[in-house]
């Protein structure tokens, strides 16, 4: 049995019909030749898998014994997992497009994961066109984050192409074999839970000494301190929400997002913010709801120590803004790795357990309009969710099927209606845009509005660098010239052959007439 943390609690707490707090993803892959008649891939992949047990995190299932007064909950083994529970097929009509897959996914995952069961379903979906395939998994937030997310579909797929062979599913990764930790005495276990206290109480008091001296600097500037208050500006992406959602997704280059923010002196993470505040602001302004303040989005960090299990939550969080209210793409991109830069700084200072806990407070803030209904009067602290999860670098395969795709699809809370998650894998970014029914009615046109903003900063960086190119051979045209003039100068001039001397023959004396 394990106890929860008081990050993963906090997610199971949040929870409602309206708003479940499951994340997913949606893989899609590309199939061999051979399965473009036959269709009998995933058939052929189960008898592959052999044996269907399943190991943890995915055999775990919350306890609680409200007799014995055990009230904060527990992971504890589920010896009996239904497998045809938990492992689901349906298929589209083919040729099935992507915007029919991602009505699929929202019917998908609207409702809640089964309590009395471990928390997470997995859905292959065929009749892609193409010659795809899809797998829809999705993990409740408090069994494991983004991150570990991520690192747990790398581990369940290959980097080799395998026609045949067994395979490992994502529901039996093998696990680290890690020595059995000794049995503790009283007193140590009673020391260890002291050190557990202390820590936390340690964490705690580094927040607020942290928040009070930002409520100094602000005075020292001549700024009103916040006090606590929200300073994100009203949009309508702050309102109560049903569980209906709406999903968009798009791929951008990797490699020349990095040759973007290189220029700029930014970061990859500022021109995934950039670029979402541009969509954003342009979005706002044709509805007629851009508020001259910043819109703000919540920006999460992991801080998992390398090595860690890939279980739970590890993540901290900071607000950022999107440069909404700045209409140059340079500029807005400018003031957004200002803002991250110092906001990063932050976080960095902090302990792992103090950043966690920052992060809880920080969620704990987003969710009190919507636990006590003062969400028209009370706004979160951040208007949106902005999140980069980090992936591989080459190819990865499902047997010999290679995937092509993994967009992301987060969750959503009451007065925090829209997310945007991008997931970078080998040379892409996949971006996941959720947006509730309530809060967005056309998200695929924030969805064009970010990739055209992306092509703005790609045509500034391409100008950026005709004016270096043009500059430097400008500057090296200059010093040829210069070079050439200097030479010419030095160099002293022949002297003109002399005239040789050629002797004449005498004149002939004339000789005087004589008369």
């Amino acid at each position: 049995m394990k106890r929860l943390s008081v990050q993963d609690a906090a997610f199971l707490q949040a929870e409602s019909i309206e708003c479940p707090m499951h994340i997913a993803s949606v893989q899609i892959f590309d199939l061999p030749k051979k399965y473009a008649k036959r269709r009998d891939f995933v058939p052929n992949l189960m008898k592959r898998f052999g044996d269907m047990s399943v190991s943890p995190p995915f055999n775990q299932k919350l306890h609680s014994d409200w007799s014995k007064l055990d009230v904060w909950p527990s992971w504890v083994e589920d010896d009996k997992v239904d497998l045809d529970y938990h492992i689901r097929f349906v298929a589209l009509p083919a040729p099935g497009d992507k915007d029919q897959l991602m009505r699929l996914v929202e019917r998908l995952h609207e409702p809640v994961l089964d309590r009395n069961r471990p928390l997470w379903e997995l859905y292959f979906i065929d009749g892609l066109e193409d010659n795809r395939i899809a797998i829809y998994f999705k993990t409740h937030h408090a069994l494991i984050d983004g991150v570990a997310g991520m690192a747990l579909v790398q581990s369940a797929l290959s980097k080799e192409k395998s026609a045949s062979g067994p395979l490992h599913p994502i529901w039996q990764i093998p696990k680290k074999k890690r020595p059995a930790p000794d049995k503790e005495s009283f007193v140590a276990a009673l020391r260890h839970t002291m050190e557990d206290a202390f820590e936390q109480v340690s964490s705690l008091r580094q927040i607020t000494g942290n928040f009070l001296r930002g409520e100094l600097d602000k005075l020292t500037h001549g700024n009103m301190p916040s006090l606590g208050r929200s300073q994100a500006p009203k949009t309508p992406f702050n309102v109560a929400i049903t569980r209906h959602r709406h999903l968009d997704v798009f791929s951008l280059p990797l490699s020349r997002t990095k040759e973007i923010a290189k220029d700029f002196g930014a970061t990859v993470n500022d021109v995934v913010i950039a670029i979402s505040g541009a969509g954003i602001r342009r979005y706002l302004e044709e509805i007629g709801e851009l508020p001259d303040k910043p819109v703000l989005a919540g920006v999460p960090v992991s801080v998992r120590p390398e090595g860690a299990e890939q279980e739970g939550n590890n993540v901290s969080i900071f607000a950022a803004t999107t440069g909404s209210n700045i209409e140059d793409p340079i500029q807005r991109l400018k003031a957004v790795s200002v803002w991250s830069a110092t906001q990063k700084k932050k976080i960095s200072g902090l302990t792992s357990t103090a950043a966690q806990n920052y992060a809880t407070i920080f969620g704990l803030s987003a969710l009190i309009p919507q636990l006590v209904g003062a969400g028209d009067f009370s706004m979160p602290p951040t208007n949106v969710v902005i999140s980069n999860v980090p992936g591989w670098r080459h190819p990865l395969y499902l047997g010999d099927a290679k995937l092509s795709a993994i967009f992301p699809v987060s969750v959503l809370i009451d007065y925090q209606a829209f997310n945007i998650t991008v997931l970078s894998r080998e040379d892409s970014l996949d971006f996941g845009l959720i947006a509730a029914h309530e809060s967005i009615d056309n998200l695929g046109k924030i969805s064009t509005y970010m990739q055209e903003a992306f092509a703005e900063l790609d045509a500034a960086s391409t100008a950026l660098l005709e004016e270096e190119v043009a500059r430097v051979s400008a500057k090296v045209k200059a010093r040829k010239k210069k070079k050439a003039t200097k030479a010419a100068a030095t160099t002293p001039r022949k002297k003109p052959a002399a005239k040789k001397k050629t002797s004449k023959a005498p004149a002939k004396a004339k000789r005087k007439k004589v008369t």
